[in-house]
């Protein structure tokens, strides 16, 4: 699946993740609350990781603009023309 969250959403995502873990471990008694918590947590870290997320594919979304998931360290901004060898070197 293509990248469609971006690093600031993904930064935020991880930390809600371990904010709600952290609370659930500390402060909620009831099992079923925790389970519910850890998976919602889980789900939060898992598409911050990944950066992506099965929902804003279906809805069409994406945070991260457009160079989302794309390499562009081996490619240059502006094709560089290959010079010519000149005909006054003889």
């Amino acid at each position: 699946m293509k990248k469609n969250v971006g690093i600031k959403e993904a930064n935020i995502r991880t930390l809600v993740a371990a904010v709600l873990i952290l609370l659930v471990f500390f402060f909620v008694k009831n099992p079923y609350i925790q389970i519910i918590s850890a998976l919602i947590s889980a789900v939060l870290a898992g598409t911050a990781f990944l950066r992506t997320c099965p929902v804003y594919h279906y809805l069409h979304k994406n945070t991260c603009g457009d160079t989302c998931g794309e390499d562009r360290s081996h490619q240059s901004a502006t094709p560089q023309p290959q010079a010519s060898p000149s005909e006054d070197s003889a």
